[in-house]
């Protein structure tokens, strides 16, 4: 899992989506001009920062359980 916050994550989300389109299209022969884009994503929680994915500080992490005191899991 790498962060939305990543320098490299649109990258990786755009290669991801390429490779599933891919399979897609060779195992099923289907193709849809329908498909996520990194602009659509809408980020809603830090699970990043609980599960410490890649590109996550150590700045970013505690800045998070300041601001997360009122979660029902905060991080420990």
């Amino acid at each position: 899992m790498v962060s939305v916050q990543h320098n490299q994550a649109e990258y990786f989300f755009d290669r991801d989506v390429a490779c599933l389109r891919d399979f897609f299209r060779r195992r099923f022969d289907f193709e849809s001009e329908d498909y996520p884009k990194f602009s659509d994503i809408a980020r809603v929680d830090a699970i990043d920062a609980e599960v410490s994915a890649s590109g996550i500080t150590r700045y970013f992490t505690s800045s998070f359980v300041r601001v997360c005191k009122t979660c029902s899991n905060p991080l420990k």
